[in-house]
């Protein structure tokens, strides 16, 4: 967070409002945005979250993301073998 006002600490939140369709997918930990389960490209290549920034005086300020998953080469999870003459 960026503040004219120095030496100030912050907490953030996810909050409903244009952008947040996702929010219930993340958590937020300290100064840390963490995703609840793993992401699968394949299906959701990205996600829509509203954060918003407080300041100890109260003062705040929200914005939306939008976070892209990149797509990774997946380990295979099963491999199929055959007798061959």
């Amino acid at each position: 967070t960026t503040d004219p006002d120095t030496g100030n600490t912050f907490t953030y939140s996810l909050v409903a409002g244009t952008g947040s369709t996702d929010n219930s997918a993340f958590s937020i930990v300290g100064n840390q945005l963490r995703i609840n389960s793993s992401p699968n490209f394949e299906a959701k290549n990205s996600y829509s979250i509203r954060v918003r920034t407080t300041d100890q005086g109260g003062l705040n300020f929200e914005s939306p993301f939008t976070i892209t998953i990149n797509n990774v080469n997946e380990i295979p999870t099963a491999i199929a073998l055959s007798a061959s003459s």
